[in-house]
């Protein structure tokens, strides 16, 4: 079976974040860190479990819509006014 060439997995290349902030494009969108990025000190893995859930309770407090579909939050943005 051919993979979808459409469908692309973003690699994160953070330094500092520890991949555990929302602008760790694989953080945000609910993934692992996996071999393909080349980020630095990555806590977003199977080793760093607890500091990772520990970050997406944090980031969800503040945000309710951290982790919820980009595109659909999109959606409901444009769905407003005129």
């Amino acid at each position: 079976m051919e993979k979808n060439p459409s469908v692309r997995r973003s690699k994160c290349r953070c330094k500092k974040s520890n991949c555990v902030k929302l602008y760790c494009e694989c953080f945000s969108s609910g993934k692992i860190c996996d071999d393909s990025c080349q980020c630095l000190n990555c806590n977003n893995n199977n080793i760093f479990m607890d500091k990772r859930n520990r970050a997406i309770e944090n980031a969800s407090e503040k945000n309710e819509a951290a982790f919820s579909n980009k595109i659909e939050q999109t959606l409901k943005r444009k769905n407003h006014g005129c």
